[in-house]
């Protein structure tokens, strides 16, 4: 058995093993509790996990994603000069599952497995930057399992955690990374639920969505007014967004939310200019992160099936390559090299079964 075969089997062992963990202890960073399929019976002594009237939850949904066109500024690094690139349209592609293992009235764990993949379209031919090589010849993936626990103490108040792992980089199936490429996102929230309309509590968070490892404050926050039509769909900062529901199956969704995360770069020695650097940069990673502020319409096309689209503009806040794998916090100096990434307009289209 060849060794990359070896890696693939090990990742799925590892998958296995922290259900079968999660299973009998009976317990991304940007994680959403609304996912969770709600038991089919409540007793009253529990709280549940979802607010009246806010979006549905997906099981599975599978994304068409698209930028506009955009200039990239490349730093200068250990012999490579700074470069301007232009990018065309460029595109990807993203599945997201995420589905109930466990659904009793005192504690609900759903297991969530997302695949999302995107390249950029470099449209310039005599690039003099290993970056920029890289970034032509290989799309950026990002793998994640995460399992999700939601635990009601009583009918006010719970607890809500998320572990996940992650694989990120620009690897080809044939060539998945090892583990020693493994990144581990955590949250925490302690929260309460009032009433109906009504679910928050604070939290903390481990996170790469700003693209470097980072430890961050965050608010869990649900609520429908009591017009029934209009409510806020929260877990700051990550995403804040409002909602506005016309019918039991149209609404829309109008705010922001951060996508982000750390790519390893195993294939950044063998572009063209990688002979030009004096060292092999084994560890060099992507610290993508970027704001989507814009508009989401979905509408379901009957109880089980949901179709969506959304718009706006794509703020580029992280860019840089990075030496390795290691706490930045906020520490935006020290980078292998800075990079920028212009502003421009995104959309996805979405096909999704949800929970009705």
């Amino acid at each position: 058995m060849n060794n990359k075969l070896k890696m693939a089997l090990s990742f799925v062992a590892f998958s296995l093993f922290v259900i079968s963990a999660t299973a009998q202890d009976d317990d991304f960073d940007d994680f959403d509790p609304s996912m969770f399929e709600e038991a089919g019976s409540t007793l009253k002594s529990f709280c549940t996990n979802k607010v009246l009237g806010q979006s549905p939850s997906s099981l599975i949904s599978f994304g068409l994603d698209m930028q506009g066109a955009a200039d990239l500024s490349v730093g200068a690094f250990d012999g490579n000069i700074a470069e301007e690139v232009p990018l065309g349209l460029s595109s990807g592609y993203r599945f997201v599952s995420n589905v109930p293992i466990l659904s009793k009235n005192n504690i609900l764990i759903n297991w969530g497995v997302s695949f999302v993949q995107f390249g950029y379209s470099l449209t310039q031919d005599n690039l003099t930057n290993a970056f920029s090589e890289n970034l032509r010849e290989y799309s950026l993936k990002w793998f994640n399992t995460n399992f999700t626990i939601f635990k009601p103490l009583n009918e006010k108040r719970f607890l809500l955690f998320q572990l996940a792992g992650e694989l990120n980089g620009d690897y080809a199936f044939d060539n998945m990374p090892g583990f020693d490429q493994l990144r581990i996102p955590a949250a925490f929230v302690y929260g309460f639920k009032p009433n109906d309309r009504l679910i928050w509590g604070p939290g903390v968070s481990h996170t790469y969505l700003g693209g470097a490892r980072n430890l961050l404050p965050a608010i869990y926050y649900y609520h429908t007014f009591q017009n029934g039509k209009w409510g806020i769909e929260a877990l700051f900062p990550a995403r804040v967004q409002a909602r506005y529901r016309w019918d039991s199956r149209t609404l829309m969704l109008l705010g922001y939310q951060v996508e982000g995360a750390t790519y390893r770069l195993s294939n950044f020695g063998t572009t063209d200019h990688s002979s030009t650097l004096s060292k092999s940069y084994n560890e060099a990673e992507l610290r993508r992160s970027e704001i989507r502020l814009g508009a989401t319409f979905n509408k379901g096309l009957n109880d089980f099936i949901w179709v969506g689209a959304q718009a706006g503009l794509r703020l580029n806040y992280s860019y840089n390559l990075d030496d390795g794998d290691f706490y930045r916090g906020f520490d935006d100096e020290g980078f292998l090299a800075e990079n920028t990434l212009k502003n421009t307009f995104y959309a996805q289209l979405t096909l999704s079964m949800v929970s009705p």
